[in-house]
C-alpha cells in the first residue's frame, strides 16, 4: 500500500484509516533535504503524533531514522491492552484464542483457573458463554463486552459472546480498550476487544505447524492418587497460514489460515458417591435415619430392604458408580472430554490506488465435543459452527477518508444429552409426569441436600441455538485546520431461533426432610420438591439496532488536545415472530396479574410487551495535555457513557410463559400421613397443572448504561511506557432478577415478616408458583488504581506488566438465575441488604509477558562467529504471569429455608468469629472458618452479608523456549518448548457455600490444571 498527502499551510499532515502494521515513512519539500524513517510500527486504533523538522538541502542530503518507538499517545485515545503479531508467534497461549489474550490485560479477570468453568451464562449459551470466553473487564459483568473483527461486530446478542474465534495465526494485532472508548464504539458498557486480521504482503510468505500434549510430559493432577494412573491428555493442535500476492495481478492480495484440533482428554472431577453401606440403606456412622411414618429412628439405623424404592433401588444399581477412592472426595470422574475443531480464516485485499482499498473476509469455526461432568450419566453431545463474512471499503484523499463495512455473523449451537434419541431411561424407570419426546430422553436431575451425588442428565439440555447479525457501518473522518471531525453511522438486524427445555425431564431434590437425610429420602423414593416444564419452548426472537455518532478532535495547542463527541444507540426490544411471549401485567393489582400476548394491544401493555426507548444519548469527552515540549510525558483523561442491551435471554423467558413450569412442594411429614410427591409420580396429579410460575419484565424497563471515567500519567523513555492512573466505573439501570409471589407480598406493597405455615398458601397469589420479575434496578461502582509498564516489540524484545488494586462492589451479579454468581435477593423488601463485593471483585491483580530473541549467535549481537555460535544461535524466551487475589463467594442455603419464604436464605454470623482463617489454618476440608456461620432462628433472615466468603488467590506462571533453525534464505524450522503453570502451582477451586451442604460446605474439590508441557514444529517460508 502506498499513499501520498501534502501538508496543510500549517505544516500537518494525516493519514487516516491505515491497517495496523508497519511502514516506511518519507517527507520531502524543495530545497529541504528529505526525511525518511524505514520502520514505523501502527497499531489497533493507534493515533501516532510525529513532529518532523526537515533540514536545508545545503546542510544535508537526507535524513534516516532506522525506526520509530513512540509509547506514549499524545492523543485522548481509550485506555486499552495490545498484543501485536511478533507477541503472538512468541508468547506461551495455553488455548491459542482471542479470550486467552484479553485476560493478559490489566482490566480483564480471568475466572476459570480454579476449575470454575461454567456459570449461569454458560448454560444459556454452551460453549461461547463459557467464563473462560467471557471476562468482566473493569467492574462490568461478563455479558458487557463487545468483540470486533475488521472492524466488524462479532458478538451474539444471545449473551454478548465471541461468534467467531479466528485462528491464532491469522490475526495482525489484538487490542482490548478497557476505559473510555471514543464515540464510535457502542453497543456495550464492557470492554471493547478489537482484532484486525493479517494481510498478504508482496511475497509469498507461510508455514506450517503442529502443538502437542500428552499426559507422560505434565505433572499430575493435584487430587489424583499418587499411584493411579494419569488421565489420558492428548492434544494436536495443527495447521499453517500462506499469504502473498495473487499472481498476474500487482494490487491483489490474499491471506488464508487454517487451524485444527482434536483432544482427548480425562478429566479428573472429584466428588462424593454413596459408599457401599449406604446404598443398601445403612446409615451407621452418620445421620439418624427415621421412618417418616412413625417419626422414629429405623431400627441399627438401617431402612430396611422391603422400604427402599424399587426405582431409586434401579438408579443406585445400574447408574450409580462405586467409590473409587478412599477419603473425601470419594470418587473421582475420568470421564474423557472428546473435542475437534477445525477453524479457517480467508482474506483477499485490493489495492486500487485511485478508488481506495477494498477487502473480503470469511471466517469460520467448526467445533464438536463430547463432554463429560462428574455428576453426568453421559458426555453431552456439542456442536457449534460459528462463520463471519466482512466486505469492507476505505476511501480516501488529502484531507479525509470513508471506511465502509459490512457484516454477516452465524452462530448455531446444539446441546444434547448422549442419551437423546437412543436411552428412554425415564420410561423404563416408570417415572410418570414427564415428555418422553426421543430428543428429551435420559435421567432426571436427581439433587440431594447434601454432599452426595446422584449420577443425572445435564437438567439445562436440550439446548438449540440459531443466531443470525447482519450489520451496516459507515465512518467518516476529516481534517479542518485544528479539527479532525468524525461521524458514523451503523444499523443492524439479529434474529435468533433457540430452544432450551430447562428441567424437561424433572428436576428432583431430595431436603431429607422426610428420614433426616436427603440421601435416606432418595432411598425411600420421597423428593421434598420437583420441578418440570412440559411444552415446546422453541422461539424465534428478532431486534433492530441502529446508532450515529459524531466526535471531534481539537488540538488547541500543540501540548493540549481536547476530544468531545456524542453518540445516539437504539435498540429495539425483542420481538417474537409468532407472537409467543407473554409479558406479566401487574395493573390488575391487588388482584393476580394476568398473562398478556404480544401483539393483544392492551391498554395497559406495549404491543411489544416492552417500550423502546428511544432517548438514548451517549456524551464522550477527553483530553491529552504535554506539559513538557517532548513527548516523553502525558497526561490523559476521558469519560463516556455506554449504553449496553439486556441479552436476549431475559426476552426468551418471556416465550417460556407459554410452556408450564411447574413446581410442587411436598407438604411436611407428619405421622402416618402418606408422602405427596414419589419418585414414581413426583409431580402433583390431582391438579391438571400444579402451580405454575412465571416471568416477567417490567414493561417501562430503561436500558441499562456505565459511566467510565479515567486519568492517567503516562511517560517514555528508550522504548518503554510507563504509565499510573485511575479507571472508575459505574453501572446504572442494570438488570436483575426479582423473586414475588412470596410470602413476603412484595409485589402488592407489603413486607411481611417471615411466619410459619405452608408457603404455598402463605403466597400473594396462592394459585400461582413463584413470579420472576426483571428490572433494571441495579447497581454497581468500580474503582482502580492501575500501574502499568510496557515495551511494544522492537530489536527483539517485548514486554508488558500491570499492577491493579480495586473494588467492585454492586447489588445483583447477573439477570440469568444461578448457583454462585446470580442467586438472587434474601429479603426482597430491602434489596440495600444485597450490595456486596461483585462476584468478579479481585482486589489486587499482577499480570506479565515478556518475548525476548536473544541477542546470540549468527545475525545477533554477540557470538557471531565463535565455536559455540551453531548452539546459542536462534534462541527465544517468552513467558506469562499472573498473580491476583480470590474472588468473594455468597453464602446461601441451597433448599433449607429458615425463614420460610421460599428465597436464598443466609446464615447467621456467630459474634466474635472471623470468617477468614490464618493462612496456616486453611485446608481442603475447611478453606474458611466454618465455625462463624450458624443457622438462623425459625422464621427469621440471616444476617450474612452478599459475596463475603473468601476464595483461594491464583499464581499462573508460564514459559517458553524455541529454537529458530535456518534451514536456507527463505526457509526456516522452529522448535518450541511450552510450560504451562510453571511451577505446579495448584490454582484451588472455590470452596462449598451452601451450608446446608453438611461437610462440603467451606471445601475445596476442584482444582486448575497441573503444569502441562506442550512441545511444537513449525516450518516457515
Amino acid at each position: 500500500m502506498e499513499i501520498s498527502r501534502e501538508a496543510s499551510g500549517a505544516g500537518a499532515f494525516r493519514i487516516a484509516g491505515l491497517p495496523p502494521g508497519e511502514y516506511r515513512l518519507e517527507v520531502k519539500a524543495d530545497s529541504f533535504a528529505a526525511y525518511r524513517i524505514e520502520r514505523v510500527s501502527l497499531e489497533v486504533r493507534q493515533e501516532l503524533n510525529l513532529d518532523i523538522h526537515l533540514k536545508l538541502a545545503s546542510q544535508s542530503t537526507a535524513v534516516e531514522v532506522a525506526e520509530i518507538v513512540e509509547p506514549v499517545e499524545a492523543a485522548s485515545s481509550p485506555m486499552g491492552f495490545n498484543v501485536d503479531q511478533p507477541q503472538l508467534d512468541r508468547l506461551p497461549l495455553p488455548q491459542r484464542d482471542v479470550a486467552g489474550l484479553a485476560t493478559l490485560s490489566p482490566g480483564a479477570i480471568p475466572r476459570q483457573l480454579g476449575g470454575f468453568n461454567g456459570d449461569s451464562v454458560t448454560g444459556v449459551e454452551p460453549s461461547r458463554g463459557n467464563v473462560a470466553e467471557n471476562p468482566p473487564v473493569n467492574g462490568m459483568r461478563s455479558t458487557m463486552n463487545t468483540y470486533l473483527l475488521d472492524g466488524v461486530l462479532n458478538t451474539d446478542s444471545n449473551v454478548h459472546a465471541i461468534v467467531v474465534n479466528p485462528p491464532i495465526d491469522a490475526i495482525q494485532e489484538f487490542r482490548l480498550q478497557t476505559s473510555a472508548s471514543s464515540a464510535d464504539f457502542g453497543y456495550n458498557g464492557g470492554g471493547v476487544v478489537n482484532v484486525v486480521t493479517r494481510t498478504g504482503a508482496e511475497r509469498l510468505h507461510g508455514g506450517v505447524f503442529d502443538y502437542f500434549r500428552n499426559e507422560a510430559l505434565d505433572a499430575r493432577n493435584f487430587f489424583a492418587s499418587g499411584t493411579a494412573p494419569k488421565p489420558v491428555f492428548r492434544q494436536n493442535q495443527f495447521g499453517g497460514e500462506l499469504g502473498g500476492r495473487i499472481p498476474s495481478s500487482k494490487r491483489l492480495f490474499f491471506f488464508a489460515a487454517y487451524e485444527g484440533l482434536q483432544l482427548n482428554q480425562g478429566q479428573s472431577k472429584a466428588s462424593n458417591v454413596p459408599n457401599t453401606l449406604l446404598r443398601g440403606g445403612n446409615f451407621t456412622g452418620t445421620d439418624t435415619v427415621k421412618d417418616p411414618l412413625t417419626g422414629l429412628p429405623f431400627a441399627n439405623d438401617t431402612i430396611p430392604a422391603a422400604r427402599l424404592d424399587s426405582i431409586a433401588q434401579t438408579v443406585i444399581t445400574q447408574f450409580e458408580p462405586q467409590a473409587n477412592q478412599p477419603g473425601r472426595p470419594n470418587y473421582l470422574s475420568t470421564t474423557p472430554i472428546l473435542n475437534g475443531n477445525d477453524s479457517v480464516s480467508g482474506r483477499v485485499d485490493w489495492d486500487t490506488a485511485s478508488r481506495g482499498t477494498l477487502f473480503a473476509r470469511y471466517s469460520i469455526n467448526d467445533e464438536r465435543s463430547d463432554a463429560g461432568n462428574g455428576r453426568l450419566l453421559e458426555p453431552t453431545h456439542l456442536r457449534v459452527r460459528a462463520q463471519q463474512v466482512a466486505v469492507g471499503h476505505t476511501f480516501s484523499s488529502s484531507d479525509w477518508v470513508n471506511e465502509f463495512r459490512l457484516g454477516f455473523n452465524r452462530l448455531k449451537i446444539q446441546d444434547i444429552s448422549f442419551n437423546a434419541f437412543t436411552n428412554n431411561y425415564v420410561g423404563k424407570l416408570g417415572i410418570n409426569g414427564i415428555d418422553q419426546d426421543p430428543v428429551n430422553y435420559g435421567l432426571p436431575a436427581f439433587i440431594l441436600q447434601s454432599n452426595l451425588l446422584i449420577t443425572s442428565d445435564d437438567p439445562t439440555l436440550p439446548l438449540t441455538q440459531a443466531g443470525d447479525t447482519y450489520q451496516g457501518v459507515d465512518r467518516w473522518s476529516t481534517r479542518r485546520g485544528r479539527h479532525t471531525l468524525q461521524a458514523g453511522a451503523e444499523i443492524r438486524h439479529y434474529s435468533l431461533a433457540y430452544q432450551d427445555r430447562m428441567n424437561s425431564r424433572g428436576y428432583l431434590t431430595f431436603t431429607g426432610g422426610f428420614s433426616n437425610d436427603a440421601f435416606g429420602d432418595f432411598l425411600l423414593g420421597i423428593p421434598g420438591v420437583t420441578q418440570r416444564t412440559v411444552g415446546q419452548p422453541q422461539a424465534y426472537l428478532r431486534q433492530v439496532g441502529a446508532a450515529a455518532y459524531v466526535q471531534d478532535e481539537f488540538r488547541a495547542t500543540e501540548r493540549l488536545v481536547l476530544t468531545a463527541g456524542v453518540r445516539y444507540d437504539y435498540n429495539s426490544p425483542f420481538s417474537e415472530k409468532y407472537n409467543h411471549m407473554f409479558n406479566l401485567d401487574y395493573s390488575t393489582l391487588p388482584a393476580q396479574p394476568k398473562l398478556v400476548q404480544e401483539g393483544a394491544n392492551v391498554a395497559t401493555m406495549p404491543a411489544d410487551l416492552v417500550a423502546p426507548n428511544r432517548a438514548d444519548f451517549a456524551p464522550r469527552a477527553g483530553l491529552a495535555w504535554r506539559p513538557l515540549k517532548s513527548h516523553d510525558l502525558v497526561f490523559r483523561a476521558a469519560y463516556g457513557l455506554y449504553y449496553s442491551p439486556e441479552i436476549a435471554q431475559q426476552s426468551y423467558d418471556l416465550v417460556l410463559n407459554g410452556v408450564r413450569t411447574e413446581q410442587d412442594t411436598a407438604p411436611p411429614a407428619g405421622v402416618g400421613v402418606t408422602p405427596l410427591l414419589t419418585l414414581k409420580n413426583p409431580f402433583i396429579t390431582s391438579a391438571s397443572t400444579g402451580f405454575p410460575g412465571y416471568f416477567g419484565i417490567d414493561p417501562h424497563e430503561k436500558s441499562p448504561y456505565a459511566q467510565q471515567w479515567n486519568g492517567a500519567w503516562q511517560y517514555g523513555t528508550h522504548g518503554f511506557l510507563f504509565e499510573a492512573g485511575y479507571v472508575g466505573t459505574k453501572g446504572t439501570h442494570l438488570g436483575r432478577f426479582r423473586k414475588f409471589n412470596t410470602p413476603q407480598h412484595v409485589e402488592i406493597g407489603q413486607d411481611l415478616a417471615p411466619r410459619p405455615g405452608d408457603i404455598q398458601s402463605l403466597r400473594t397469589f396462592p394459585s400461582l408458583g413463584p413470579l420472576i420479575q426483571y428490572q433494571d434496578i441495579a447497581n454497581s461502582i468500580y474503582h482502580s488504581l492501575q500501574l502499568r509498564a510496557e515495551r511494544r516489540w522492537s530489536s527483539g524484545f517485548s514486554m508488558q506488566a500491570s499492577f491493579v488494586w480495586s473494588k467492585s462492589l454492586d447489588d445483583a451479579d447477573g439477570i440469568v438465575q444461578g448457583l454462585f454468581d446470580s442467586v438472587g435477593a434474601q429479603n426482597e423488601g430491602n434489596l440495600r441488604l444485597e450490595r456486596g463485593p461483585s462476584f468478579f471483585n479481585v482486589p489486587r491483580r499482577f499480570v506479565m509477558n515478556f518475548a525476548y530473541d536473544l541477542p546470540l549467535g549468527r545475525g545477533r549481537r554477540w557470538m557471531k562467529a565463535t565455536a559455540v555460535t551453531p548452539l546459542v544461535s536462534g534462541w527465544t524466551v517468552s513467558g506469562t504471569g499472573l498473580m491476583q487475589d480470590g474472588t468473594p463467594e455468597n453464602s446461601f442455603y441451597f433448599t433449607f429455608d429458615p425463614a420460610n419464604t421460599d428465597t436464598p436464605n443466609r446464615p447467621n454470623i456467630v459474634p466474635g468469629q472471623a470468617i477468614s482463617l490464618p493462612p496456616g489454618q486453611r485446608s481442603l476440608a475447611q478453606w474458611f472458618n466454618t465455625a462463624a456461620f450458624s443457622d438462623p432462628a425459625p422464621f427469621t433472615y440471616g444476617n450474612a452479608g452478599r459475596d463475603l466468603l473468601p476464595t483461594p488467590s491464583n499464581k499462573v506462571y508460564s514459559f517458553a523456549v524455541t529454537r529458530g533453525f535456518a534451514l536456507n534464505e527463505k526457509v526456516s524450522l522452529n522448535f518450541r518448548a511450552e510450560f504451562f503453570n510453571l511451577f505446579n502451582h495448584p490454582d484451588l477451586g472455590i470452596p462449598g457455600n451452601n451450608k446446608d451442604f453438611g461437610p462440603a460446605f467451606g471445601a475445596i474439590e476442584t482444582v486448575g490444571p497441573p503444569r502441562q508441557v506442550q512441545l511444537s514444529l513449525r516450518l516457515g517460508f
